[in-house]
């Protein structure tokens, strides 16, 4: 299935694939191959260290190389994409500073041609044209000021605000709730895996080890379509960027399915992944400013998937939303324990409500 996503950067696919795909001991042998000294881009954490690293190579005109080094070493991944998205936005970026570069020499004749043939006229529009950018710039607020100014290179991962104008999900009494599940007992049938998932204490206690960045636990057959995805998640431990996450819309036995996520260090993720074909790509990748998760604490994680539509809340306040058209009809749903940069993370999940919209 060949998808394509709104909002999806060559930077972020490829952050994703280095993490999903190498370890640390392999990241530094991809440094020794490229004549790039480990130290300089070990930042600690092993996401700090993908990121340096994608940022040397590109700062050294190597992202090509880094490219074909990992495609030598997992040619089952989607590197060919990754390389083309990537030289894309380069000759995107040329076009702009040549086109920048173009209009300011023309700017610059312009203004001298017109300097000797009438300068005192002139400098008394330019004058004018200052008091009207000083006003207009005074009006704009500064969100609106930065996005006028194209020459900044855009980061792979964004922080935003959380909006300022209430945005909360339905009320349930406008839904037809599916299933309602306090975890007293299994009586859903979730897996239950030794050292990974139990049912017990009312809750669904899971766990995900640095042998898997994330452990799908699915609910069996069931095939869900426009619903809310509401549950009680705490994260009792982790010691990286943990985190918890529903799979929705999920195909073939769950190996293809969008997926939503909230991490202890504030960011939300939505994406699309197909273990099948070796494909993960993240349709959003949101810090939110002011956001982090805290150990032992109860956030209630809502998911709506409606149509088109996939909005994420926690603690009933809005975080980001996405749309894809893309969007299969109906598929499974999954409980998701989320592990990033850790040995672990254990979460455990209570009170979950499905429902659909009527």
């Amino acid at each position: 299935m060949e998808k394509t996503h709104l909002n999806s950067t060559w930077k972020s696919q490829l952050r994703f694939a280095l993490m999903e795909y190498f370890n640390e001991t392999e990241l530094k042998g991809i440094c020794f191959d490229l004549d790039i000294d480990y130290e300089t881009v070990s930042k600690g954490l092993k996401t700090d260290t993908v990121m340096e690293l994608i940022e040397m190579c590109q700062r050294t005109s190597q992202i090509n190389h880094l490219i074909d080094t990992c495609k030598r070493q997992r040619p089952n991944v989607s590197w060919v994409e990754i390389a083309n998205a990537a030289a894309q936005d380069k000759l995107k970026k040329k076009k702009i500073i040549s086109s920048l570069q173009s209009n300011k020499a023309n700017f610059t004749n312009d203004q001298s041609t017109k300097h000797r043939r009438k300068s005192l006229p002139w400098l008394l529009v330019g004058f004018a044209l200052l008091l009207i950018y000083a006003f207009i710039n005074d009006l704009l607020p500064l969100e609106a000021t930065q996005i006028i100014l194209p020459i900044n290179e855009q980061t792979t991962t964004h922080e935003t605000n959380i909006p300022t104008t209430p945005k909360t999900p339905p009320p349930l009494g406008e839904l037809n709730i599916l299933v309602k599940d306090q975890f007293d007992s299994n009586a859903y049938g979730w897996p239950i895996i030794q050292n990974v998932s139990f049912v017990g204490n009312g809750r669904y206690q899971t766990t995900v080890s640095q042998e898997y960045w994330h452990y799908p636990l699915m609910l069996p057959n069931n095939q869900f379509q426009d619903v809310l995805l509401s549950v009680d998640a705490i994260i009792t431990s982790s010691d990286g960027n943990g985190g918890f996450a529903f799979h929705f819309r999920g195909q073939d036995n769950g190996a293809i399915y969008y997926f939503a996520t909230v991490t202890i260090y504030g960011e939300v993720i939505i994406g699309y992944r197909n273990d099948i074909q070796g494909e993960v790509q993240d349709i959003l990748w949101e810090k939110i400013k002011g956001l982090t998760l805290t150990e032992g604490v109860s956030y209630n994680f809502v998911v709506i998937n409606k149509s088109d539509l996939i909005e994420v809340y926690l603690d009933g306040e809005f975080l980001a939303s996405i749309e894809d058209t893309q969007l299969v009809n109906s598929g499974s749903i999954a409980l998701v324990p989320f592990n990033w940069n850790g040995s672990h993370t254990n979460v455990d999940f209570d009170n979950l409500i499905i429902a659909e919209f009527k």
